[in-house]
């Protein structure tokens, strides 16, 4: 029993992060609409990472957990997404070191209250016994939003935007953890700071990822 989760179901009942509806506070999301997710199950490659798997496919139907994510206050879906990735790395029999969630800028996560990926990175780390870094890597140049670049302007945008700290990665296997993967630059540029620091197998996770026909 999560004595923690139990104690927060008194007070605030768990929802389902898409549809809201009550569930159980062991539960990740309601049958229903975790019935309506699309599964990811292509084979992209993305450069500097050894090893790429994400969960769903970005949609309309898992778009509402991921706003609650990234604009809301979190609500059940870094427990949720946590419980999906766990069951992708023992499905995939993966291991690593740490989990390295993509950071944010300092005053980027200040405005906002809190990074999302980090809270994911906490619930999975609670339930695989892998330690989590948020010093590991981190975002050192406030960048403009990956959304409406192109893919030149994204690869722009982020250069030398991360640092990855060779006392923490070095000789380590990594996770790499974010949300949402569109093209997936993020990854490409934060992977390529591990490496140069020294990490020796990087395996990136994604709780989504967009079918938008872009070069990774």
């Amino acid at each position: 029993m999560n004595i923690k989760r139990f104690i927060a179901d008194l007070f605030y009942p768990t929802r389902c992060p898409c549809c809201h509806e009550f569930i159980s506070y062991t539960q990740d999301f309601c049958e229903k609409c975790k019935n309506n997710f699309t599964l990811y199950k292509k084979h992209d490659k993305i450069e500097n990472c050894d090893l790429f798997l994400s969960l769903y496919v970005y949609d309309e139907k898992i778009k509402p957990a991921v706003m609650l994510l990234k604009d809301g206050t979190g609500g059940n879906s870094p427990y949720a997404f946590a419980c999906m990735l766990y069951r992708l790395i023992k499905e995939n029999e993966l291991s690593a070191d740490i989990i390295c969630p993509v950071p944010m800028f300092k005053a980027d996560e200040e405005k906002r209250g809190y990074n999302q990926c980090n809270l994911i990175a906490k619930e999975l780390s609670a339930m695989t016994g892998i330690e989590w870094s948020k010093k590991a890597l981190i975002k050192i140049k406030e960048t403009k939003s990956q959304k409406e670049l192109s893919a030149t302007e994204r690869k722009q945008n982020l250069s030398d935007a991360f640092y990855a700290d060779s006392e923490i990665v070095k000789g380590k296997s990594i996770i790499l953890l974010d949300d949402v993967c569109t093209t997936g630059s993020t990854l490409k540029s934060t992977a390529e700071k591990l490496k140069m620091a020294g990490a020796e197998y990087i395996i990136a996770l994604t709780c989504c990822k967009t079918e938008e026909k872009q070069k990774l």
